[in-house]
């Protein structure tokens, strides 16, 4: 799953893979996903001075999972978000153990193989949250966890 979302975070800087749906404003971006046809609550993190926010409600190893892509001047994110028991239970995609083990106990995890991106893993309401960013990791966990 770690890979995955840092595959399409790059490809969505890149240009290569174009949002469904591009906003200003998160609550657009929660619409599209009630329109969906994703079966779970998704969380739209409210990022500050965000230019844009992207979404895309795909289909990956039979898992749905909502994407959003977000562009905050030069710092970008990519949040994927699926439900927790259908990751665990793909043949397809996976986590490492010290993802599973971390988010079993605190519900948090960080991944630190990735030296030019931060990579923060979280669960929340039964949804696992998969987010990279350009951002350093102490920016990016400041972020999510004082909303």
């Amino acid at each position: 799953l770690i890979n995955q979302s840092f595959k399409n975070f790059a490809l969505v800087r890149s240009g290569e893979l174009k949002p469904e749906l591009v906003v200003s404003c998160p609550e657009s971006v929660a619409g599209y996903f009630r329109n969906s046809k994703i079966d779970f609550a998704v969380d739209v993190v409210e990022m500050p001075n965000c230019e844009w926010y992207g979404a895309m409600a795909v289909e990956h190893a039979g898992v749905k999972m909502a994407h959003v892509a977000y562009r905050m001047g030069e710092d970008w994110m990519f949040l994927c978000e699926a439900k927790h028991e259908d990751v665990m239970q793909s043949a397809n995609l996976s986590l490492p153990p010290a993802a599973k083990t971390a988010l079993a106990a605190t519900g948090w995890y960080t991944d630190p193989a990735h030296p030019d991106c931060s990579v923060v893993m979280w669960k929340t309401d039964g949804v696992l949250c998969t987010a990279v960013s350009t951002m350093k990791k102490e920016k990016l966990l400041a972020l999510l966890t004082t909303r």
